[in-house]
């Protein structure tokens, strides 16, 4: 197709910091926490690539995920969360 490069350089080069990322970080130690990296990668590279702050939109997505929620249910959570470790 014309203006599509027929190579896959570019989708090389936007895995890098990902994978340099979890190279620093010493592995992923669950298969929990691989997936959980890499949803987060998703969510901050496409953010990044869309021109928008990666932080901002995760914290504003939190915030109205926990106004939806009850007290009982976020205090559920948190047990949950924290017995785990």
């Amino acid at each position: 197709y014309e203006g599509v490069s027929p190579y896959n350089n570019h989708a090389e080069q936007q895995m890098r910091s990902p994978v340099l990322t979890r190279k620093v970080s010493q592995q992923n130690r669950s298969d929990q926490g691989a997936q959980t990296q890499s949803i987060l990668m998703t969510l901050f590279r496409s953010a990044q690539l869309q021109g928008h702050n990666p932080v901002e939109i995760i914290l504003s997505t939190a915030k109205e995920a926990l106004k939806a929620r009850s007290t009982d249910e976020i205090l559920n959570c948190q047990l949950i969360l924290f017995s785990k470790s």
